[in-house]
Protein backbone atom coordinates (compact mmCIF):
# COMPACT_ATOMS: atom_id res chain seq x y z
CA UNK A 1 0.00 0.00 0.00
CA UNK A 2 1.24 3.51 -1.02
CA UNK A 3 1.79 5.98 2.05
CA UNK A 4 -0.66 8.22 2.31
CA UNK A 5 0.10 11.63 2.12
CA UNK A 6 -2.19 14.99 2.76
CA UNK A 7 0.18 17.37 1.53
CA UNK A 8 -0.92 17.06 -2.22
CA UNK A 9 -4.78 16.57 -2.66
CA UNK A 10 -6.52 16.36 -5.77
CA UNK A 11 -10.04 18.52 -6.62
CA UNK A 12 -12.21 17.21 -10.18
CA UNK A 13 -15.70 18.26 -11.14
CA UNK A 14 -17.75 15.16 -12.64
CA UNK A 15 -21.32 15.70 -14.23
CA UNK A 16 -21.77 11.98 -14.42
CA UNK A 17 -20.46 8.80 -13.58
CA UNK A 18 -16.75 8.76 -12.19
CA UNK A 19 -14.08 9.04 -14.94
CA UNK A 20 -11.92 6.25 -14.93
CA UNK A 21 -8.79 8.61 -15.93
CA UNK A 22 -8.98 9.20 -12.11
CA UNK A 23 -8.30 6.10 -11.13
CA UNK A 24 -5.08 6.30 -13.18
CA UNK A 25 -4.02 9.74 -11.59
CA UNK A 26 -3.95 7.48 -8.51
CA UNK A 27 -2.17 4.45 -10.00
CA UNK A 28 0.78 6.19 -11.40
CA UNK A 29 1.35 8.63 -8.06
CA UNK A 30 4.17 7.57 -5.74
CA UNK A 31 1.79 8.13 -2.64
CA UNK A 32 -1.78 7.55 -1.89
CA UNK A 33 -3.45 11.19 -2.79
CA UNK A 34 -7.13 11.99 -1.35
CA UNK A 35 -8.86 12.84 -4.09
CA UNK A 36 -12.32 14.77 -3.63
CA UNK A 37 -15.00 14.71 -6.80
CA UNK A 38 -17.62 17.49 -6.37
CA UNK A 39 -20.87 16.44 -8.80
CA UNK A 40 -20.74 19.65 -11.08
CA UNK A 41 -24.32 20.84 -10.83
CA UNK A 42 -23.49 24.35 -10.21
CA UNK A 43 -21.20 25.62 -12.57
CA UNK A 44 -17.40 24.42 -12.81
CA UNK A 45 -15.99 27.74 -10.89
CA UNK A 46 -18.41 27.08 -7.84
CA UNK A 47 -17.53 23.02 -7.60
CA UNK A 48 -14.02 24.00 -7.76
CA UNK A 49 -14.68 26.62 -4.87
CA UNK A 50 -16.14 24.02 -2.95
CA UNK A 51 -13.45 21.13 -3.61
CA UNK A 52 -10.45 23.39 -2.61
CA UNK A 53 -12.72 24.45 0.09
CA UNK A 54 -12.55 21.02 1.49
CA UNK A 55 -9.59 19.84 0.56
CA UNK A 56 -7.92 23.04 2.62
CA UNK A 57 -9.64 22.10 5.06
CA UNK A 58 -8.44 18.33 5.63
CA UNK A 59 -4.92 20.18 5.71
CA UNK A 60 -3.71 19.62 2.04
CA UNK A 61 -1.35 22.30 1.21
CA UNK A 62 -1.03 21.99 -2.61
CA UNK A 63 -4.57 21.72 -4.60
CA UNK A 64 -5.00 20.03 -8.33
CA UNK A 65 -7.82 21.22 -9.70
CA UNK A 66 -7.91 18.44 -12.83
CA UNK A 67 -10.88 17.95 -15.26
CA UNK A 68 -12.13 14.50 -15.25
CA UNK A 69 -11.14 14.23 -18.83
CA UNK A 70 -7.32 14.67 -17.97
CA UNK A 71 -5.10 11.37 -18.66
CA UNK A 72 -1.75 11.38 -16.62
CA UNK A 73 1.06 9.62 -18.46
CA UNK A 74 3.79 10.01 -16.43
CA UNK A 75 4.83 7.51 -12.94
CA UNK A 76 5.16 9.67 -10.03
CA UNK A 77 4.42 13.06 -11.24
CA UNK A 78 3.04 14.12 -7.77
CA UNK A 79 6.19 14.21 -6.75
CA UNK A 80 7.28 16.54 -9.63
CA UNK A 81 4.19 18.80 -8.75
CA UNK A 82 4.82 18.99 -4.93
CA UNK A 83 8.79 19.28 -5.39
CA UNK A 84 8.67 22.06 -7.97
CA UNK A 85 6.17 24.14 -4.98
CA UNK A 86 9.20 22.95 -2.60
CA UNK A 87 12.02 24.54 -4.74
CA UNK A 88 10.46 27.85 -6.03
CA UNK A 89 8.56 29.73 -2.82
CA UNK A 90 7.19 32.33 -5.32
CA UNK A 91 5.46 29.76 -6.94
CA UNK A 92 1.80 30.40 -6.44
CA UNK A 93 0.35 28.04 -9.53
CA UNK A 94 1.25 25.68 -12.06
CA UNK A 95 -0.31 23.11 -14.05
CA UNK A 96 0.43 21.04 -17.45
CA UNK A 97 0.06 23.50 -20.01
CA UNK A 98 -0.19 27.32 -20.80
CA UNK A 99 0.58 30.65 -22.08
CA UNK A 100 3.81 32.67 -21.83
CA UNK A 101 1.34 35.86 -22.53
CA UNK A 102 -2.28 37.02 -21.76
CA UNK A 103 -3.66 40.03 -23.26
CA UNK A 104 -3.40 42.05 -26.31
CA UNK A 105 -0.04 44.65 -26.86
CA UNK A 106 -2.81 47.35 -26.86
CA UNK A 107 -5.09 45.93 -24.14
CA UNK A 108 -7.55 48.82 -22.98
CA UNK A 109 -5.88 51.38 -25.17
CA UNK A 110 -8.68 50.11 -28.56
CA UNK A 111 -12.00 49.29 -28.12
CA UNK A 112 -13.19 46.28 -25.94
CA UNK A 113 -12.86 42.75 -27.64
CA UNK A 114 -13.14 39.51 -25.76
CA UNK A 115 -10.24 38.18 -28.05
CA UNK A 116 -7.93 40.67 -26.80
CA UNK A 117 -7.95 38.18 -23.34
CA UNK A 118 -7.02 35.51 -25.73
CA UNK A 119 -3.64 33.82 -24.38
CA UNK A 120 -0.24 33.29 -26.49
CA UNK A 121 2.76 30.94 -27.16
CA UNK A 122 1.16 28.07 -25.20
CA UNK A 123 3.29 25.63 -24.13
CA UNK A 124 3.09 21.79 -22.76
CA UNK A 125 4.65 18.75 -22.49
CA UNK A 126 1.10 16.96 -23.80
CA UNK A 127 0.59 13.89 -25.84
CA UNK A 128 -0.14 16.66 -28.97
CA UNK A 129 1.66 19.47 -27.58
CA UNK A 130 2.39 20.58 -31.24
CA UNK A 131 -1.49 21.01 -31.78
CA UNK A 132 -2.07 23.53 -29.00
CA UNK A 133 1.36 25.15 -29.46
CA UNK A 134 4.96 24.37 -28.60
CA UNK A 135 6.37 21.27 -27.02
CA UNK A 136 8.84 21.94 -24.07
CA UNK A 137 10.02 20.14 -21.78
CA UNK A 138 11.21 21.74 -18.54
CA UNK A 139 9.16 23.89 -16.05
CA UNK A 140 8.68 27.55 -17.64
CA UNK A 141 7.09 30.29 -16.51
CA UNK A 142 3.71 31.15 -17.77
CA UNK A 143 1.21 33.75 -17.62
CA UNK A 144 -1.77 31.57 -16.95
CA UNK A 145 -2.52 27.72 -17.14
CA UNK A 146 -5.64 25.91 -19.24
CA UNK A 147 -8.03 25.13 -17.39
CA UNK A 148 -7.37 21.49 -17.12
CA UNK A 149 -4.82 21.75 -14.64
CA UNK A 150 -4.95 24.46 -12.12
CA UNK A 151 -3.15 23.19 -9.26
CA UNK A 152 -1.77 25.70 -7.00
CA UNK A 153 -1.00 26.72 -2.83
CA UNK A 154 -4.22 25.55 -1.07
CA UNK A 155 -4.45 29.48 0.18
CA UNK A 156 -3.70 31.16 -2.80
CA UNK A 157 -6.83 28.96 -4.34
CA UNK A 158 -9.05 29.05 -1.89
CA UNK A 159 -8.73 32.60 -1.46
CA UNK A 160 -9.29 33.34 -5.50
CA UNK A 161 -12.04 30.41 -6.44
CA UNK A 162 -14.09 32.32 -3.68
CA UNK A 163 -13.36 35.35 -5.19
CA UNK A 164 -14.06 34.74 -9.04
CA UNK A 165 -17.00 33.35 -7.70
CA UNK A 166 -17.87 36.38 -5.82
CA UNK A 167 -17.49 37.97 -8.94
CA UNK A 168 -20.12 36.06 -10.31
CA UNK A 169 -17.82 33.47 -13.12
CA UNK A 170 -19.81 30.30 -13.87
CA UNK A 171 -17.38 29.17 -16.02
CA UNK A 172 -14.66 30.06 -19.00
CA UNK A 173 -12.04 32.20 -18.39
CA UNK A 174 -11.35 31.30 -14.77
CA UNK A 175 -7.65 30.16 -15.69
CA UNK A 176 -6.76 33.07 -17.22
CA UNK A 177 -7.88 34.88 -14.01
CA UNK A 178 -6.29 32.77 -12.24
CA UNK A 179 -2.76 34.08 -14.14
CA UNK A 180 -4.09 37.64 -13.30
CA UNK A 181 -4.83 36.68 -9.45
CA UNK A 182 -1.22 35.17 -9.26
CA UNK A 183 0.51 37.89 -10.80
CA UNK A 184 -1.77 40.24 -8.69
CA UNK A 185 -0.64 38.67 -5.60
CA UNK A 186 3.37 38.51 -6.77
CA UNK A 187 3.48 35.10 -7.18
CA UNK A 188 4.36 33.24 -10.01
CA UNK A 189 2.80 30.61 -12.46
CA UNK A 190 4.55 27.74 -13.92
CA UNK A 191 4.08 25.21 -16.75
CA UNK A 192 5.35 22.10 -15.29
CA UNK A 193 6.16 19.03 -18.25
CA UNK A 194 4.18 16.24 -16.97
CA UNK A 195 3.06 13.83 -19.30
CA UNK A 196 -0.57 14.36 -19.98
CA UNK A 197 -3.17 13.95 -22.22
CA UNK A 198 -6.25 15.97 -22.20
CA UNK A 199 -9.44 15.02 -24.25
CA UNK A 200 -11.18 18.09 -24.08
CA UNK A 201 -14.94 19.95 -23.53
CA UNK A 202 -15.93 16.20 -21.59
CA UNK A 203 -15.91 18.04 -17.93
CA UNK A 204 -18.83 20.86 -19.45
CA UNK A 205 -18.71 22.06 -23.09
CA UNK A 206 -19.42 18.79 -24.34
CA UNK A 207 -21.70 17.80 -21.91
CA UNK A 208 -25.59 17.47 -23.09
CA UNK A 209 -26.61 17.83 -19.58
CA UNK A 210 -24.23 20.44 -18.65
CA UNK A 211 -25.31 22.68 -21.69
CA UNK A 212 -29.21 21.95 -20.82
CA UNK A 213 -28.40 22.96 -17.18
CA UNK A 214 -26.60 26.08 -18.31
CA UNK A 215 -29.50 27.26 -20.34
CA UNK A 216 -31.69 26.95 -17.28
CA UNK A 217 -29.26 29.60 -16.05
CA UNK A 218 -28.66 31.54 -18.39
CA UNK A 219 -31.56 32.69 -21.76
CA UNK A 220 -27.81 32.06 -23.55
CA UNK A 221 -26.83 29.31 -21.84
CA UNK A 222 -22.99 28.33 -21.92
CA UNK A 223 -22.18 31.06 -24.19
CA UNK A 224 -23.70 33.63 -21.92
CA UNK A 225 -21.31 32.38 -18.57
CA UNK A 226 -18.34 33.15 -21.61
CA UNK A 227 -19.22 36.44 -22.53
CA UNK A 228 -19.68 37.48 -18.85
CA UNK A 229 -16.75 35.74 -17.61
CA UNK A 230 -14.58 37.84 -19.96
CA UNK A 231 -16.26 41.29 -19.40
CA UNK A 232 -15.39 40.22 -15.18
CA UNK A 233 -11.56 39.50 -16.54
CA UNK A 234 -11.39 42.73 -18.77
CA UNK A 235 -12.39 44.90 -16.03
CA UNK A 236 -10.30 43.24 -13.32
CA UNK A 237 -7.61 42.98 -14.66
CA UNK A 238 -7.10 46.52 -15.35
CA UNK A 239 -3.16 47.84 -13.99
CA UNK A 240 -1.75 43.48 -14.54
CA UNK A 241 -2.44 42.90 -18.34
CA UNK A 242 -0.82 42.43 -20.45
CA UNK A 243 1.79 39.60 -19.45
CA UNK A 244 4.42 38.37 -21.08
CA UNK A 245 6.88 36.01 -20.18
Amino acid sequence: MKPLTERLSVVTATLGEDSPHVARWSRLAAYEIPIYTVRNHMGVVPAFAEGVRLAAEEGAEIIACLHDDVIIEEPDWDIHVTAWFDAQPKCVLAGFGGGKGLGHPDIYRIPYDPMQLARVDFVSNMRDAEAHGRRVAIPTRVACLDGFSQIGRADFLRRSFQYLEKLGVVHHAYDSHLGVLAARAGGEAWMLPVKVHHLGGRTAVGNVEYQSWARGQNPEGDHGFWVKAHEVLYEDARGTLPLRF
